[in-house]
């Protein structure tokens, strides 16, 4: 039996693993010395011609995948490129649409992009394969839910619940954030940041605007949502500062006149403002003042749900809404932008109709500490459903989130390499996420609890982020990846083919192999890369290219990215194969390099 050869997944120096049984043993590289699992790499051969002419690589099935090998520091791409700016949004539809993000990028519901659109079905009715047959196939088989096999463990805070003190009665959507941990410099609330894009930058100003301060000052705030018709919400404001604020400076912010009755508070023309001492300061509409300033000693009054759940929250972790659902139903064309709308709504079907009220929250992980990913949610049962039937209706729409992801990522195709492996791997995340969850049931509550690396919140943020932008876009759901194309609509020949123009933009945490992959996808041919070939003068199929060009052919792209490291193209027409290897190698063996045309000086 040949050797295999496993790439060092840091310094690119192959290891060669005698003996297959060795597989899934550790090893430590000789180059770098870094110790890493020994996996089986997939195969060589990079997307074949025809049906899957556009489709990524095949992930391994879902059970082989291993939690800190999928969210490796390598996976994440955080590039926002793929993001498209958006207009200015009303305060309460960007705070909604940042709290779904959250609640989506820690994995429950990630697959709600466009659930709802009913665009570009694309489910197999014909026979015909599927650009993504082995998720699929291990999606639709999915074992039996993890849950039990993962006891519910214990939380990494212990903080006070959240209160409702200083916000007026009424309350049905209660968001609170911890905003300097979030931003604090170098931190996993800075990446996480980053890779929610345009939507992490607009949360900061809107931060900043709403509570009259940067986030970095602020410790902690809670944003009430309070129903004022049947679809309309106003929103109060607590603040709690990381370090006492002089009341001059606030005074100033808050351009209000002072009254003196029942207790001191600032009246503005649309707000009212309550300073309760040197760290504390809420904010509520002008109409609320009265309700403001009588839940000063005691929590306002809102919904029994609410209530029930706000007790067992935890002020220290990270992020955590509460809402009742049917407000956040009858209540959702206001609660979000128009291109958030089917992600708003899906989330709330995913919940389920016997759903009364839900808690979700998350703390970020932290690998100096050691610390996990932490998610939670608590979903309240309505009186006519017991616990334990809508613990199985979340187990079942839990079982069926990953094949729902591989629908919507099916209709997509992302231009960037780095954006399409990103998208192309959240169908498998959601598996792994699917898989990590442990739910216990208590009197009137479902509890479901995740514990995933670290590198989870920032690769599901992201991932979740590029594809709902997908979603969005005109061509979604008639892309190429979704629909199967014929070999009449591709040249006869592999010369012919590398005539195509394509665009690129190859960065520097592309691997070769990844770049080949896609070329191989945008025009329909069957690469192979010679890696003992390739070594022979120094490549591996790692090393990134890290180029762009834009309307080349990928004649052109392969010389840019093969020929300046003494890489070249063996074209074999007969049996439609294209062989990457060294100019070496080549001339060794006698093979005829295809003349690649290159770029224009």
């Amino acid at each position: 039996m040949p050797a295999l050869e496993i790439p060092c997944p840091k310094c690119g120096k192959y290891l060669k693993v005698p003996d297959r049984n060795l597989l899934g043993r550790k090893a430590r590289c000789g180059k770098c010395h870094h110790i890493f699992q020994i996996i089986e790499p997939a195969t060589k051969t990079v997307a074949a011609t025809g049906a899957n002419s556009n489709s990524p690589h095949e992930e391994p099935p879902f059970d082989a995948v291993e939690l800190a090998e999928l969210f490796r520091p390598s996976s994440i791409v955080t590039t926002r490129a793929g993001l498209r700016k958006r207009g200015t949004r009303r305060w309460r539809n960007g705070l909604i649409a940042a709290a779904v993000t959250l609640l989506v990028a820690g994995g429950v519901g990630a697959y709600v992009s466009s659930q709802r659109s009913g665009r570009g079905d694309t489910a197999d009715t014909d026979g015909k394969s599927n650009p993504h047959a082995t998720a699929t196939t291990a999606a639709s088989s999915a074992k039996k839910s993890t849950a039990e096999k993962h006891p519910l463990s214990q939380s990494p805070t212990k903080g006070e619940p959240i209160s409702l003190k200083m916000v007026p009665m009424g309350a049905r959507v209660v968001i609170h954030l911890r905003p300097a941990e979030l931003w604090e410099p170098g931190s996993a609330g800075e990446e996480l940041r980053a890779c929610l894009g345009p939507l992490g930058v607009w949360l900061a100003q809107q931060i900043e605007t709403r509570c009259l301060l940067p986030p970095a000052r602020i410790e902690a705030v809670v944003f009430a949502l309070i129903p004022v018709s049947r679809e309309a919400f106003d929103v109060s404001i607590v603040v709690r500062t990381r370090q006492p604020v002089r009341k001059s400076e606030l005074i100033e912010k808050f351009d209000g006149e002072l009254i003196d009755e029942p207790r001191p508070h600032y009246l503005g023309k649309t707000n009212a403002f309550l300073i309760h001492d040197a760290k504390t300061y809420a904010i509520a509409p002008r109409s609320m003042a009265e309700s403001l300033l009588e839940s000063v000693n005691t929590a306002s009054v809102t919904s029994e749900g609410i209530q029930a759940l706000l007790s067992r929250t935890d002020r220290d972790r990270h992020f955590t809404i509460v809402a009742e659902l049917e407000d956040v139903r009858t209540g959702a064309g206001t609660l979000a932008p128009e291109n958030a709308q089917n992600l708003l709504g899906a989330v709330v079907d995913f919940l389920g109709d016997d759903a009364e009220t839900v808690a979700w929250s998350m703390h970020l992980g932290d690998p100096e500490a050691d610390r996990d990913l932490f998610a939670e949610l608590l979903v309240r049962n309505r009186t006519t459903h017991s616990p334990t039937n809508l613990q199985r209706d979340l187990k079942k729409n839990l079982a069926a989130m990953p094949a729902k992801v591989l629908k919507v990522v099916n209709q997509t195709n992302p231009r960037r390499l780095g954006e399409k492996q990103i998208v192309d791997r959240l169908p498998i995340m959601a598996k792994v996420v699917e898989q990590s969850a442990a739910v216990e049931t208590d009197k009137r509550l479902v509890k479901v609890q995740w514990n995933l690396p670290e590198r989870a919140a920032p690769n599901l943020a992201l991932g979740t982020l590029l594809t709902w932008n997908q979603t969005t876009l005109p061509e979604f759901g008639t892309s190429p990846s979704s629909q199967p194309s014929s070999r009449s609509d591709l040249p006869a020949t592999i010369a012919a083919r590398l005539q195509k123009r394509i665009d690129v933009e190859f960065r520097e945490k592309d691997p070769l192999y990844g770049c080949v992959e896609y070329i191989s996808g945008e025009i329909g041919v069957e690469f192979k890369l010679d890696g003992p070939g390739m070594k022979r003068v120094g490549v591996t199929q790692n090393q990134p290219p890290k180029f762009s060009m834009q309307g080349a052919t990928a004649s052109t792209v392969l010389h840019r990215m093969l020929v300046p490291i003494r890489l070249v193209l063996i074209v074999d027409e007969q049996k439609k194969i294209a062989t990457i290897t060294s100019d070496e190698e080549a001339e060794d063996k006698k093979l005829k390099p295809f003349p690649l045309t290159p770029p224009p000086k």
